[in-house]
């Protein structure tokens, strides 16, 4: 994983500090869990996977894996409440 992140042009403090985004991400995701805090959470999940999309689309590298992660959080976001899209 440091070796693809270094191929990214993320700078240094992504591959200094993974193991403070792994647990930002995992604090993430558990709040997603918990049904008092999804719908703030759910936002910050969505700007989580735009900032990690654009590390991949700015370094030329194809953003599949953040556009999967961001498709399962929009989809299980709808089947747990509608309402946050409006409909």
């Amino acid at each position: 994983m440091l070796e693809n992140l270094g191929k990214l042009n993320t700078g240094t403090f992504i591959v200094n500090n993974l193991r403070l985004v792994g647990v930002v991400e995992a604090v993430f995701v558990f709040l997603f869990l918990i049904p008092s805090t999804m719908h703030i959470d759910f936002f910050l999940l969505l700007s989580w996977f735009g900032g990690a999309i654009m590390i991949h689309v700015a370094s030329e590298d194809k953003p599949i894996p953040p556009i999967i992660f961001l498709i399962v959080a929009l989809v299980s976001a709808y089947l747990r409440d509608p309402s946050l899209f409006g409909f």
